[in-house]
């Protein structure tokens, strides 16, 4: 397990720092969980392949509890997450969020 090493250690240096993660991760006798409030750290974590879109989860905290979702929104939002939820959904569910007006 491994606790916001970004933030526990030089963040100028977050590319040396994914590169040991990536070795690590290539021993098969290791199985990595990595935990991180930095998202930028989180963004490249994913970039870099190191784990996969379907593999990230982010926490929210709430009144009504903790909930632990797979995440969405990490990279390029409008492609991968908010253009297919918009063709998938019904016309009349859809919402016209581009309003412009004069100024």
């Amino acid at each position: 397990m491994v606790d916001d090493i970004a933030d526990s250690f030089d963040y100028k240096n977050k590319y040396a720092i994914i590169q040991y993660l990536m070795e690590i991760g290539e021993d098969a006798i290791f199985t990595e969980l990595i935990l991180t409030h930095n998202f930028d750290f989180f963004r490249t974590i994913n970039s870099r392949l190191l784990v996969p879109y379907s593999q990230c989860y982010m926490a929210s905290k709430s009144e009504a509890g903790l909930q632990l979702a797979r995440a969405s929104g990490i990279q390029n939002v409008f492609v991968r997450d908010w253009k297919k939820a918009f063709f998938d959904a019904h016309e009349e569910d859809r919402v016209d969020s581009v309003h412009a007006e004069p100024h």
